[in-house]
């Protein structure tokens, strides 16, 4: 199920945006996060103008994942983002062993 249409919120200059909750859905898909353009958005960034915010959404089983999950209270823990494969596949170079040989469009693609 999709959820309900976008919200307005009204904040006094130099406070906090709260993150939209409850956080919207979409079927087939996982919310990546809230972006102002194409910079993830910090909530604890204070608002000084108008401002608009986007979901950006991934489909599902096609999400970054964060090793490890958690770190120690005292912080420090190094942590390995991973993004998620990209939509489609393209070629640089192709090596079909010695005796055979692809072909390559110019875009890329075999």
């Amino acid at each position: 199920m999709q959820s309900a249409a976008p919200t307005t919120s009204t904040v006094t200059d130099g406070a906090q945006v709260a993150r939209p909750s409850p956080e919207p859905t979409r079927r087939g898909f996982v919310l990546e996060g809230w972006f102002a353009g194409k910079v993830a958005y910090d909530f604890a960034a204070p608002v000084h103008s108008d401002l608009t915010l986007k979901a950006k959404w991934a489909r599902a089983g096609q999400t970054w994942t964060v090793q490890p999950q958690e770190g120690t209270g005292s912080g420090g823990t190094r942590v390995a983002l991973t993004p998620p494969p990209p939509s489609g596949i393209r070629f640089s170079q192709i090596s079909a062993g010695i005796r055979s040989s692809l072909a390559l469009g110019s875009d890329g693609n075999v």
